[in-house]
């Protein structure tokens, strides 16, 4: 079942399918929610209620042009209203990649709404603040800070960069992403960047990762303010491709 809630104005769409304990599926960048059509029916035959949006953006869920409009905290507030709008008060919350890093501000930020935590392929936010070896990993958020740049970085030869990044499903996200407008806005900057731009630039310290700086800055700046987590009280499974680990 197919559904939309408004958001100040910005309509999120959203699926339903199956009926019990409601799970939430965060999909991350650059994919859209059909990245869960696997995992859908396996979770809703288990006896769960999976609800898979379409993050602002993306998919079929409106997408406004400014970087501002995609912070995270607003992009939290897009899931608790999908779940008031189903009028569930906590649910399971599974995200993957840039999803995962939603999840993880979720949690913190209305965490009476999370029973379970499952984040995939990315790890707590404040490691940014902690290691290098972090910033370095994510120096493609670094790149996304640069309109025009990081556009013709992505799209230019058939998305051949974008291609060698080695998505699974490439094609059909390339032609999704130029089908429904997530891939360029009406004012020529891809929506799907001003996602990141927004995101990246939360963690701040992208622009300013030596030792020397990093965690004076990361305290000072409020765009860490997300970030700046207390410990979860939720039960989270944290896995990446070579190895998972959990915390009770």
């Amino acid at each position: 079942m197919s559904r939309v809630v408004d958001v100040n104005g910005i309509g999120i769409e959203y699926q339903v399918t199956g009926q019990g304990r409601p799970v939430v599926l965060l999909h991350g960048f650059p994919d859209s929610g059909r990245l869960w059509r696997n995992q859908v029916p396996a979770l809703a035959g288990a006896g769960f209620q999976v609800i898979v949006p379409d993050l602002r953006g993306y998919g079929r869920s409106d997408k406004p042009e400014a970087v501002e409009a995609y912070s995270m905290t607003r992009l939290a507030g897009d899931v608790t209203a999908v779940l008031a709008d189903l009028e569930i008060g906590q649910a399971h919350i599974v995200g993957h990649d840039w999803g995962a890093g939603l999840a993880w501000v979720l949690a913190s930020l209305a965490p009476g709404h999370v029973d379970h935590l499952v984040v995939l392929s990315v790890g707590n936010p404040v490691t940014f603040r902690r290691t290098v070896e972090q910033c370095e990993k994510s120096w493609y958020m670094l790149l996304f800070q640069f309109p025009g740049i990081a556009e013709r970085w992505l799209s230019d030869d058939n998305w051949a960069n974008f291609r060698r990044a080695g998505h699974p499903d490439a094609d059909q996200v390339i032609a999704d992403l130029e089908a429904n407008g997530s891939a360029l806005s009406g004012a020529g900057t891809p929506v799907v960047l001003a996602t990141m731009r927004a995101a990246s630039s939360r963690i701040g310290m992208l622009l300013r990762c030596d030792a020397r700086r990093r965690m004076s800055n990361a305290s000072a700046s409020p765009q860490l303010e997300w970030a700046m987590m207390t410990p979860l009280a939720c039960s989270i499974i944290g896995m990446d491709s070579s190895r998972a680990s959990s915390r009770a």
